[in-house]
């Protein structure tokens, strides 16, 4: 049931979230991701209810499909187009390696603790996480350029190609 609410939450997050990723503040977007995600982490880890931890499970879901986004946004605006492929592949492999450290280590701590500290411990790497974000992420209007959009011309039209989800619409 957690592996249903999961798969199906956050695909359907990130449809909707690559979208509106592309409308607001990527700094704003992410830290009120990782916020949340930390919030129900730490009521997963807290709660005994099964129907509680499903609910909690698919906000969380829904909120982490909020972060990939932004991050890619951000990270388009900043690097050439011959470095974005190198960047984006070096993107990709961190989320592998993070999954595998993560089910590593968190095992690990279920079993030397129990199942409460495998969503109380993410939780408190989310917030550390969130402050180095709000620390080492400019704001919008600090450096402007970081967070323009890219837009290309289209029978006398702008289109805007989404890096979240390549989607266009025309402006």
């Amino acid at each position: 049931m957690l592996g249903s609410a999961f798969f199906i939450t956050y695909a359907i997050g990130h449809l909707i979230n690559g979208y509106l990723g592309d409308k607001g503040s990527p700094k704003i977007f992410v830290s009120v991701a990782l916020l949340s995600s930390a919030f129900f982490n730490f009521i997963i880890g807290l709660s005994d209810s099964h129907y509680v931890i499903l609910v909690c499970w698919a906000f969380n879901c829904v909120f982490q499909s909020m972060v990939w986004g932004p991050v890619m946004r951000i990270l388009s605006r900043r690097y050439s187009s011959e470095e974005q492929r190198s960047v984006g592949i070096g993107m990709s492999a961190t989320l592998v390696v993070g999954y595998i450290l993560a089910w590593g280590r968190l095992s690990v701590v279920i079993m030397h603790s129990s199942r409460r500290m495998a969503f109380l411990l993410p939780a408190g790497i989310l917030c550390i996480s969130l402050a180095l974000w709000m620390i080492c992420i400019p704001s919008d209007r600090t450096e402007p350029e970081l967070f323009k959009r890219k837009k290309k011309r289209a029978c006398g039209r702008r289109l805007h190609i989404s890096p979240n989800t390549g989607f266009g619409h025309t402006l």
